[in-house]
């Protein structure tokens, strides 16, 4: 039997003291494997689990893993007593832990692989409690609802369907095509080459989307939005954190609240809408089209424009360049616009 290796971290500091146990290891504590006639069957993917972390990777062979990672929950004292008191999972073996607490299942089932791990109570002690996360390979066109909480979401190499939620940790997609549906509370949301129909929220987090494609809509708060090199129509909001794109082709409306915008714009097919509040905008558009301005800031700088038909003051500006075209509105208070066509 693998030995388990256990950390004890005490830190004593303005009154609180904590205890730490961790497993440490880096294999799996069971594998499961599902040959190529059973695996040619899945089309659907269904994992749940609590305090463990989700990876779903596509490949194009004809086999589907499933690995089970488990390794001891944090166990904090809530007083002194607690700090030096015995800790069970110090001493019992995780594998006992794993089969007297958890009803662990994985299976597939008229086209589906199941996935997931459910303490046999709700009222588990502290150290009696364990991080169960899964590792998953399946073939590439499946759907997936993945469901965790307090562990990270990474789906990745992957057509279809997809809807995941977390809280406290991240969210990963990379390489993945379909509708797209993820949700988490403090952690950060990272999109790479990702296209179709996305839909992804957190709070407390980062946005970041890199070279993807479709509709898009990241919602955010108390964090920043950062996209680069994406095509289609894309809704971006956020709250007290700054929003930046650069290379955005097709259209955008982005809001926040107490954050700048720094947009630059590759190509403009469609409407481009930008709010905030306390903070500057600088946009950078093409300056082949023709649009249609509506600016509105405490100052509204504009460079380059031609053929403009309007009027335009220090904080205004509202007409038509090259004849009109796609609608551009800035909004913002506490701050100023800058439209550079370039």
């Amino acid at each position: 039997m693998k030995k388990v290796f256990v950390f004890i971290s005490v830190s004593i500091a303005a009154s609180i003291f904590a205890v730490g146990v961790y497993a440490q290891g880096n294999e799996p504590f069971a594998t499961h494997r599902f040959g190529s006639f059973v695996a040619s069957t899945i089309n659907d993917v269904e994992v749940n689990t609590s305090n463990g972390t989700i990876t779903l990777d596509g490949n194009d062979g004809s086999i589907a893993i499933v690995e089970v990672f488990v390794t001891r929950a944090n166990n904090w004292g809530s007083s002194f007593g607690g700090l030096f008191r015995r800790n069970r999972a110090q001493n019992d073996d995780i594998q006992q832990l794993y089969k007297e607490n958890y009803a662990v299942v994985i299976k597939v089932e008229n086209g589906k692989l199941y996935a997931v791990a459910t303490p046999s109570r709700w009222n588990l002690p502290n150290d009696e409690r364990l991080n169960i996360s899964f590792k998953i390979t399946v073939p590439r066109q499946v759907n997936s609802n993945l469901r965790t909480s307090n562990g990270s979401v990474k789906i990745s190499n992957l057509q279809g369907s997809h809807n995941f939620n977390t809280s406290n940790a991240s969210l990963n997609v990379e390489n993945v095509s379909g509708k797209i549906r993820g949700t988490t509370s403090n952690g950060r949301v990272t999109l790479t080459n990702v296209s179709d129909d996305i839909d992804v929220r957190t709070s407390n987090g980062g946005l970041t989307a890199r070279d993807c494609n479709g509709k898009l809509v990241l919602k955010t708060s108390n964090s920043s939005a950062n996209l680069n090199n994406v095509i289609g129509e894309v809704s971006v909001t956020t709250s007290n954190g700054s929003v930046t794109v650069n290379g955005l082709s097709g259209s955008l409306n982005a809001k926040s609240s107490n954050g700048s915008m720094t947009v630059t714009m590759a190509c403009v097919n469609n409407d481009v809408i930008l709010n905030t509040s306390n903070g500057g905008v600088s946009l950078t558009l093409p300056a082949n089209n023709g649009y249609n301005l509506n600016l509105s800031a405490q100052r509204v700088n504009t460079s380059n424009l031609k053929s403009f038909q309007g009027s335009m003051s220090n904080n205004r500006v509202e007409g038509t360049v090259s004849n009109g075209g796609p609608n551009i509105s800035v909004r913002t208070t506490n701050g100023n616009a800058n439209l550079t066509l370039n």
